[in-house]
């Protein structure tokens, strides 16, 4: 992913957006379980960010947007 980024960077001097969800984490608190973060991971998707000049719009509401209390049974 953080080779990726850097390459559509590389493509224009325009500003750029990127939307979507990377299935990566940029800070602890964003992971919940019992294995913990693979740092080296997050600090290689936290530069690929800072060098692709790009910040995170953060989100405002339930931590875990997965979570939402209801019991998951098989299908």
């Amino acid at each position: 992913m953080s080779t990726l980024l850097r390459e559509l960077r590389d493509m224009t001097d325009l500003p750029w957006l990127v939307c979507g969800d990377f299935n990566l984490i940029q800070r602890y608190k964003e992971k919940n379980g019992l294995n913990l973060p693979n740092v080296a991971e997050m600090d290689i998707f936290n530069d690929a960010l800072e060098d692709c000049k790009l910040e995170d719009l953060r989100y405002y509401g339930k931590i875990f947007t997965w979570a939402n209390n209801q019991l998951m049974t098989p299908t």
